[in-house]
């Protein structure tokens, strides 16, 4: 059988329970756990950019709050499989922990190896889920899309300023006023295209203006709507 190894964030300040939970996780064979410890919350997020598979994370700490580890570590990693443990299980607990974004909640008293191990297959395997749906990110292809999506916004916000701001406004107010439909606005948007465009190319100018067009949208109507042509455009 194929050992998998998993790299581990143990966040725990007591020693004692670190080698109990090191003793359960050599149990399941199909892993191959490389365990680093983090005995407070500055710690456990110092080391969280090296890299890790799950982590386990104590709810009380004596530098720093559990509860506000898990915030920190699920922001700054939002698909990471988070597993918290406490000495204290009660229903409000379980729920504020899963609600900040733990995968898993169990308690260290009983301590329940099967339940354990359920859990850690569990929530790698959500993970797992996860990351086959989701394809990895080219970082240097979003490099360079960051540089050109900064430079686009400068240049947009440089030559727009207040004055368009001030416009979108106008229209929306004249819009509501109206009680104009999505397929009016559209409407009316064509036709602002054709008068623009002359004898040119209206469906240019739609291209052009479509950021315009995108705002008043999702300023008007609670859903953007993707049929009638404006999608398409």
């Amino acid at each position: 059988m194929s050992v998998r190894s998993i790299r581990l964030l143990h966040v725990e300040d007591d020693a004692i329970q670190r080698k109990l939970l090191q003793a359960h996780l050599a149990k399941l064979a199909d892993f191959g756990f490389v365990i680093e410890s983090a005995i407070s919350e500055n710690e456990a997020i110092a080391k969280l950019p090296s890299g890790f598979d799950l982590v386990l994370l104590d709810y009380h700490l004596a530098q720093g709050n559990g509860l506000a580890c898990l915030k920190r570590i699920r922001s700054a990693d939002g698909h990471i499989p988070i597993i918290a443990i406490s000495g204290v299980a009660t229903p409000e607990i379980a729920a504020e922990l899963l609600e900040a974004g733990a995968d898993d909640y169990f308690s260290k008293d009983p301590f329940d190896p099967e339940v354990f191990g359920r859990s850690v297959r569990s929530a790698l395997a959500r993970a797992d889920a996860w990351k086959a749906r989701t394809p990895e990110v080219d970082m240097a292809a979003l490099g360079e899309l960051a540089g050109v999506f900064h430079a686009t916004c400068a240049d947009f916000s440089t030559f727009a300023g207040t004055s368009l701001v001030n416009r979108l406004d106008q229209i929306e107010k004249g819009a509501r006023s109206a009680n104009l439909t999505f397929a009016q606005m559209l409407r009316l948007f064509d036709s602002v295209c054709d008068r623009l465009a002359e004898k040119g190319d209206p469906a240019k100018y739609k291209r052009v203006l479509r950021p315009i067009m995108l705002e008043l949208v999702l300023r008007l109507y609670e859903e953007t709507p993707t049929s009638g042509g404006f999608a398409k455009a």
